[in-house]
């Protein structure tokens, strides 16, 4: 039996203007009165326990989403997809 343990992270800084959706023409655009975003990051951790062949996972992609205000996605899955829960069961099927 083993454990694995993962942690990872993003962040940005820069002050790269913030795009706002523009529902007449469909598509994202860039306004000129649209406030620089600030620095800001996402955090994605994992859990695996392999036993044999098989393994046993869960993974938290995005897990601070929202917890504070430069992490905001403004439309489904732009800029980045929404935090989410995810398990998983592989078995290897061959020796």
């Amino acid at each position: 039996m083993r454990v694995q343990l993962e942690l990872s992270g993003q962040g940005w800084t820069g002050g790269w203007q913030r795009p706002v959706w523009v529902a007449e023409k469909g598509m994202f655009g860039i306004s000129d009165e649209a406030d620089p975003m600030p620095a800001g990051g996402l955090l994605h951790a994992a859990a695996m326990v392999y036993l044999g062949e098989a393994q046993l996972g869960i993974v938290a992609q995005n897990a601070n989403q929202g917890w504070i205000p430069n992490t905001v996605f403004m439309a489904q899955h732009y800029p980045v997809p929404p935090a989410s829960l995810r398990w998983f069961l592989r078995w290897r099927m061959f020796e």
